[in-house]
């Protein structure tokens, strides 16, 4: 089956290679990490000590790096000794998974063929593979089995969608997902969508979302610098970017995993809170693709407000009220730290929503657009409690903003109830490392 997956696969990249070539060069990305993605890593084995067990992580982006890094937190401190490699997907996230995973092997996953996984699986030579949500690969899982290796899906999520493409390869992909040693699912509809494509019942347990233990941990750390004199993270920011901090106590505005039309709203709704009733407001945008700093600070320009880009060196310093675009990796966190009002983005365009739970988690209000479907329980949980509006078009955003700008105490009642709601969902990480017990006894990988 490896050969006849193998000519499908150089089949369809043959054809759709060049396409994304010139794709990626039109976008300004140059190609990277290609001898990896063939398989060629660059180190001879993954482990540094003889005899030590490995656990290999499979994180395609930046959010799912997040993830690994919970996980690899407490699968180690549950199982000390174990060492790490890391994969990814995405150029993003490889960088954000340098940044978090210093000490450890980070290379790029390899593409689905047959004599570039069996190049990466020699390198690596796992003990246990855990995958983050999902991305399983027939090849893959067809050379974990021959090597006796279990592969696991931790905050396992499956859309409907993605589950009828699946079932209509299930000769291939049917087979793949029933090598699946363990799913770990965020929930009960996931978990019978895996049923669905192939994974045997006894093998999947219902563990809870991850990110809901890192949004409480986020907070809780933010709570505990509280008290020093480095927590006014805005003026960290600006400091840092050339914005010039005035000591004037304002409100801030964050925009966060934007994309397009969401930043012009934001923006255009500041220009008017600043001609009215929020002069001094402060405006943090963070661009869900970092690539597109320049495009939302044309954005600005057009709305006749000052960008700022962090990526660039500030030539001279900018004036007060310059809007910050945070168009980095690594440091969405710290802009929802500075913000008194929330906007997360990928809910007023066609991308599902994105992550709202760190906001929540810190105790921040939040406003969503209409389409969050890739949250659809974490909406509702919060929604029921109170922790979150949910606008239904961008006049309702603007309109959702503005009350909570214009009411700072209710605004802060509704961030409380926005933590108290994660609080209530915490454990994920630990069920999951519980659940994967029985497998990391096994004996090591040859």
């Amino acid at each position: 089956m490896s050969a006849a997956l193998d000519l499908i696969y150089v089949a369809g990249l043959s054809i759709a290679g060049p396409i994304l070539g010139v794709s990626a060069l039109r976008k300004g990305r140059s190609p990277d990490g290609i001898g990896e993605r063939f398989g060629v890593l660059p180190f001879r084995r993954a482990r540094r000590e003889p005899g030590a067990r490995l656990l290999w992580i499979h994180a395609v982006s930046v959010g799912e790096v997040n993830i690994a890094r919970a996980f690899a937190s407490a699968f180690l401190e549950e199982n000390p000794g174990w060492e790490l490699a890391v994969s990814t997907g995405t150029g993003t996230g490889r960088e954000r998974a340098r940044r978090v995973f210093p000490d450890d092997r980070v290379f790029y996953f390899p593409l689905d063929l047959g004599p570039c996984v069996r190049s990466s699986w020699g390198r690596v030579r796992p003990d246990l593979v855990v995958l983050v949500e999902l991305e399983v690969w027939p090849n893959f899982m067809e050379t974990a089995r021959a090597a006796r290796v279990p592969v696991v899906v931790v905050n396992g999520r499956i859309t409907e969608r993605t589950a009828r493409r699946y079932r209509m390869f299930g000769g291939i992909f049917g087979r793949a997902f029933a090598a699946l040693a363990r799913v770990c699912a965020q929930n009960e509809e996931y978990a019978a969508r895996f049923r669905t494509v192939g994974v045997p019942a006894e093998r999947i347990a219902v563990t809870g979302n991850v990110k809901y233990d890192m949004s409480t941990a986020s907070a809780t750390a933010a709570a505990a610098e509280a008290d020093s004199p480095d927590a006014d993270r805005w003026a960290e920011l600006a400091a840092a970017s050339g914005i010039a901090t005035d000591g004037r106590a304002a409100p801030v505005l964050v925009a966060g995993s934007t994309g397009s039309p969401e930043e012009r709203v934001v923006l255009e709704l500041a220009r008017r809170l600043r001609a009215g009733p929020v002069p001094h407001l402060r405006v943090i945008v963070v661009p869900r693709h970092v690539e597109r700093g320049e495009e939302v600070a044309s954005v600005c320009r057009d709305v006749g407000l000052t960008p700022v880009r962090r990526s660039a060196r500030p030539a001279s310093t900018a004036p007060a009220d310059a809007v910050l675009v945070l168009d980095t990796i690594g440091e969405l966190v710290a802009a929802y730290e500075a913000a008194d009002v929330v906007f997360v983005g990928g809910s007023l365009n066609d991308r599902g929503g994105q992550n709202m739970l760190e906001p929540a988690g810190l105790g921040k209000p939040v406003v969503v657009g209409p389409n969050t479907r890739n949250f659809r329980e974490s909406v509702g949980h919060l929604l029921a409690r109170e922790g979150l509006i949910q606008a239904r078009d961008a006049a309702g955003v603007g309109e959702a903003l503005a009350g909570l700008l214009a009411d700072p105490q209710g605004a802060a009642a509704m961030g409380r109830r926005a933590r108290a709601a994660i609080d209530e969902l915490r454990g994920a990480t630990r069920r999951t490392v519980a659940s994967l017990a029985p497998l990391v006894r096994a004996p090591a990988a040859a």
